[in-house]
């Protein structure tokens, strides 16, 4: 695999970060993969969610799982599939976006 991967904790990750990326993995629950659905800007770009504590909470927004014994051989298992276009299977989700403008009593928009 001749990839380059970047990783980051989710509080130093900006949107500049997930620009012009092939792929996007959020490794953690469900807020973080809302937090890193987020950042991403270009809708083409693909999301990949690893829930990384079973224990705790499945995830609702999605059941991948990584066992933390074995995650090292399970990520890698992973990016390799992303390869394969044989074993990728990809699940369109819609990404919501949306602007408030709020009017003040003297008529002005915030």
């Amino acid at each position: 695999m001749d990839k380059l991967v970047t990783v980051k904790q989710e509080c130093e990750v900006t949107k500049a970060d997930a620009s012009g990326k092939d792929l996007i993995v959020s490794l953690g629950g469900d807020h973080t993969y809302l937090v890193a659905s987020g950042l991403i800007e270009d809708k083409k770009t693909p999301l990949l969610g690893i829930n990384t504590n079973k224990e705790i909470f499945t995830g609702a927004l999605y059941s991948n799982y990584v066992d933390f014994k074995q995650r090292k051989k399970q990520v890698r298992d992973m990016l390799v599939a992303c390869e394969d276009d044989d074993r990728l299977i990809y699940y369109k989700r819609s990404r919501i976006h949306f602007e408030m403008e709020q009017t003040d009593p003297n008529g002005d928009t915030t």
